[in-house]
């Protein structure tokens, strides 16, 4: 690629960050030298800089696509009549900046079904923006920690609560999250589970009294359950 084409590429807004970033990494002998002076790391980071970004960048939006096809495929005999294209572009958009910032393929997926939803029901285009967003936000981790939380039966206050830990027992039957994931700490479940607050998504008990302690028992909220709807991950 010559000078001129590179420089057209770097200046289009569309292409992602690592295509530009491998681009003007490979032009650059002083950066170059300084990332594989880096001992035992620096060869990897100069292949991924060079190479892999751009394999990692195809493998993901190729999954995307695929994802996205076949999931329209499902109801191609199903009249679709986009009325705002622009939107449609800007939804596409937002959710490829996403996808390609995403390593897990179960993320890309809902995606795909976010962006399938949006062309076959003619959703929302702003519902659909805040979706994608969210889901960005999210790991596989936070979405599982929710599907546990609204699965669990109705206990403390005919609610679904569930304990994180640190605080009193409420009542025997009360499920408590560490025992679902062995794998993660305690402080690790608390760490998941306050960004789920912060979202709205959980609520925690404490806040209501009962002599309760902050982030010992959550209660999914009803944004939870609409969320884990619109992703077709729901447990209910």
């Amino acid at each position: 690629m010559g000078g001129k084409e590179k420089k057209e590429l770097i200046a289009n807004k569309d292409v992602p960050l690592l295509t530009k970033t491998s681009l003007l990494y490979g032009d650059s002998t002083l950066t170059r030298s300084l990332i594989l002076s880096i001992p035992n790391f620096g060869s990897s980071i100069d292949l991924m800089l060079i190479k892999k970004g751009q394999k990692y960048l195809q493998e993901r939006i190729e999954f995307f696509l695929k994802e996205l096809s076949s999931r329209l495929k499902r109801v191609e005999n199903q009249i679709v009549n986009i009325q705002d294209e622009e939107g449609l572009f800007d939804i596409m958009q937002a959710a490829y900046d996403q996808v390609v910032r995403s390593r897990s393929k179960r993320k890309i997926e809902r995606f795909a079904q976010l962006i399938s939803d949006y062309v076959v029901s003619e959703s929302n285009w702003d519902e659909t923006e805040v979706l994608i967003k969210l889901v960005g936000e999210l790991s596989d981790m936070h979405v599982d920690i929710l599907n546990f939380t609204i699965g669990v039966p109705r206990t403390w206050g005919n609610r679904r609560v569930v304990y994180l830990g640190g605080g009193r027992v409420l009542q025997e039957n009360i499920p408590a999250l560490g025992d679902h994931f062995p794998n993660f700490s305690e402080s690790a479940l608390k760490m998941y589970c306050s960004e789920l607050i912060s979202r709205g998504l959980l609520y925690d008990e404490g806040l209501r009294g009962a002599g309760l302690g902050a982030m010992e028992y959550v209660v999914p909220t009803d944004l939870a359950v609409w969320f884990l709807d619109k992703i077709k991950e729901s447990n209910i």
